[in-house]
């Protein structure tokens, strides 16, 4: 028996989680949905508090289970692109920026000179690190795209595809 949890930003995100424990549920699992009021208490003493929690509700209605958090790992890599393209920095930096929203990103922090944004679709969550600097007559593209695989691979050649049909816009 295990206990998930998921803290979730928005209602979209909450949707695709529960979308995710219905279809396991409905294939070969065995999943309950918590009823009622559920805590974790990180106390191996709780017996002061069942024995109050025992004065106001049946004790047949109160369930106690040991949790041992499980650390998982997660094959989340990261791929990598760059590219050299001749034009203006801020063009450059305006398109990259309607990429990054086709793909729904959001905009999280500034780390330096590279900023970090996550996107959240059907393709699954990703973190893209975008660093644009200008060298001499040409600016510097670095993308890292770091997501699950199919959407790490989906990202890496959408961007690359649009840089490219970019770069032989600007040299007509």
């Amino acid at each position: 028996m295990h206990l998930i949890t998921i803290n979730y930003s928005s209602d979209a995100e909450r949707k695709r989680v529960e979308y995710i424990f219905n279809k396991y549920e409905s294939e070969d699992g065995d999943i309950d949905r918590i009823t009622g009021v559920s805590r974790i208490i990180r106390d191996d003493d709780v017996e002061k508090l069942l024995s109050e929690l025992y004065l106001r509700a049946p004790p047949d209605k109160i369930k106690v289970y040991k949790l041992t958090e499980i650390t998982t790992k997660t094959v989340s890599e990261s791929n990598k692109i760059e590219s050299r393209l001749s034009g203006q920095k801020e063009s450059i930096e305006s398109f990259i920026g309607y990429l990054l929203a086709q793909r729904k990103a959001v905009f999280k922090r500034k780390m330096g000179n590279l900023k970090l944004y996550t996107s959240t679709t059907r393709k699954g969550y990703a973190e893209i690190i975008v660093g644009i600097s200008q060298k001499e007559d040409e600016v510097l593209i670095q993308i890292e795209i770091q997501a699950e695989e199919p959407n790490r691979s989906y990202l890496k050649d959408y961007f690359s595809e649009q840089l490219k049909v970019f770069n032989k816009s600007l040299m007509k």
